[in-house]
């Protein structure tokens, strides 16, 4: 009798899978302080399961290598000695695991009542030479005293997204938020895929992100008109945020009047996808119609105005305290 093959891609996935429910295990153990034994054996176990994926194909570095923070897959033994440093690894590692498991499966299936799936997302850091970004910085950068980032990837023309850096700009300045406005336009390389990491734009971000000046990044975009909504929200399915930074959102726009929805078509670039490591990063996508004009764009910009004034008063006092 013929022994089944298991294509290589399903082999992947069983593999990513099983890893998951390891380093998951391995999590709650530590959180309730684990025996030392019992520890060592579940890391040994994740030690093999990497072993294995790393000989199921050559392309299968790459992919680890789009999904998995760089810091993490470069750092030395000698970062995780502490149990607390070895859990905050772990848990940027089942961040990413659980991105790769989303991105081999279709969204309708995780699309439940209209509900988002509350998972977690990858932090990230690219590390490239940036001799060059005080001369040709590719962005416009105004600083903040709160810890939420407004981006606006595709405000360059031609081909720019309408409203997006005079939001950015307004916002920010009436906010106290940080902006991060592109000058590079999208035709020639877009800031909000995975080809853009290296860009300044996004080492602008990761540098604030590791300084630790940002909870939540608002990436700001524009839709074509096709429907009511004024904003259509994008969150990765609950992978790039918790669920708290989207209710306080919506009690905003219900309040003001902002037709929205929870989008499945916009469900957020790279920038989000990259940037969110929940509950620390947080990331929001909105999908704004660029046929509102007048009075809708300044009710629009006073209520995000007044969203950052709550989510980032709340953040720093759960700072200081």
């Amino acid at each position: 009798m013929r022994r089944k093959i298991v294509p290589s891609n399903w082999m992947l996935m069983i593999h990513i899978l099983r890893l998951y429910k390891d380093v998951n295990q391995l999590i709650q153990l530590m959180g309730h302080d684990g025996k030392n034994g019992e520890i060592k054996a579940i890391l040994r176990k994740i030690i093999g399961r990497l072993k294995v994926l790393n000989i199921l194909g050559s392309n299968i570095p790459w992919y680890f290598l789009t999904f998995l923070p760089l810091d993490l897959l470069i750092s030395s033994n000698d970062r995780f000695e502490k149990r607390r440093a070895l859990k905050h690894a772990l848990l940027s590692l089942r961040n990413s695991l659980e991105k790769m498991i989303v991105g081999r499966i279709s969204y309708k299936f995780l699309r439940r009542k209209e509900a988002y799936i509350n998972f977690r997302n990858p932090v990230s850091s690219l590390c490239v030479p940036s001799s060059f970004d005080e001369f040709i910085p590719g962005y416009v950068y105004i600083p903040g005293r709160k810890p939420v980032l407004l981006t606006a990837a595709h405000a360059a023309p031609p081909a720019s997204d309408i409203n997006t850096e005079l939001l950015s700009r307004r916002v920010a300045m009436r906010s106290g938020a940080h902006a991060l406005i592109s000058r590079i336009p999208r035709l020639y390389i877009d800031p909000n895929r995975l080809v853009g990491r290296v860009l300044p734009f996004r080492r602008k971000l990761d540098e604030l992100i590791n300084n630790r000046k940002i909870r939540l990044i608002i990436d700001l975009h524009s839709m074509e008109k096709r429907n009511s909504n004024m904003v259509e929200i994008g969150i990765w399915f609950g992978l790039s945020t918790t669920g708290s930074y989207v209710e306080k959102l919506i009690e905003f726009f219900e309040r003001n009047n902002i037709s929205y929805e929870i989008s499945y078509r916009y469900l957020g670039g790279d920038i989000i996808f990259y940037h969110a490591n929940k509950p620390r990063i947080n990331a929001i996508q909105l999908e704004i119609s660029n046929g509102i004009r007048g009075r809708c764009l300044r009710l629009l910009c006073r209520t995000l105005i007044s969203y950052i004034n709550a989510v980032g008063d709340i953040n720093r006092r759960g700072k200081s305290s």
